[in-house]
């Protein structure tokens, strides 16, 4: 995909900013996880009900990262884009029958489940996982309004009036273009913080951009 090859850099470099990366990447192999071990600069998702944007989710007992997860809708929600989402996974966990187009659910069920006590799990939901706030932000803050102009209009993505138009005509369930945007930046950090997970603990399927590519709706 053009867009995210050409705002990756732009992702890479927020990353490091935040200080979201290992202090020395010089000697990590392409298996390693780059993320950095300092967990307290990814606050519980808990702490953050108003804000919307991408999580990590953690494996506490092990200090792995997981996956990587897009909170972007359900803003008039009592408990917001990131506490609907975390509702929605333990609800998942919960299940008798895990969802199958995702692992996590069926690694790490819920120990009201069912599946609690079944062989091959890799720990119980309450226990092991931990939802983080990788990116947060307010949707109608004003830096979050300029995520519809490209880079050279003061905004931070990389742009121009072909894109934006496709950016347009994405995720037609959305009330309005700034939202499309901003959840393009959502996925775009979302796809960021993937590459970055050690390729031997991810568990996720999902291809991301799933809004534009129309897996969800």
């Amino acid at each position: 995909m053009v867009f995210s090859r050409e705002n990756l850099p732009m992702c890479a470099a927020l990353f490091i900013l935040l200080k979201h990366s290992k202090s020395d990447l010089t000697c990590m192999s392409e298996a390693d996880c780059l993320i950095t071990c300092d967990r307290d600069v990814f606050p519980s998702c808990e702490e953050h009900l108003d804000l919307c944007g991408v999580y990590l989710q953690e494996d506490i007992v092990r200090a792995q990262i997981l996956r990587t997860g897009y909170a972007m809708g359900n803003i008039n929600e009592p408990r917001g884009s990131f506490g609907t989402r975390v509702d929605q996974h333990l609800k998942a966990a919960m299940a008798d029958k895990p969802k199958a187009d995702s692992n996590i659910y069926r690694l790490f069920p819920s120990k009201s489940s069912k599946r609690a006590e079944l062989m091959g799990r890799k720990g119980l939901w309450e226990t092991h996982i931990r939802t983080r706030m990788a990116i947060g932000f307010d949707r109608n803050s004003e830096p979050a309004k300029l995520l519809d102009k490209g880079y050279d209009e003061g905004g931070i993505m990389v742009m121009n009036t072909a894109m934006k138009a496709r950016i347009k005509s994405s995720m037609k369930h959305m009330t309005s273009d700034i939202q499309r945007f901003q959840s393009m930046f959502a996925y775009l950090m979302e796809m960021t913080y993937d590459l970055m997970i050690s390729s031997d603990n991810a568990v996720s399927k999902n291809p991301g951009f799933e809004h534009v590519l129309g897996v969800v709706n």
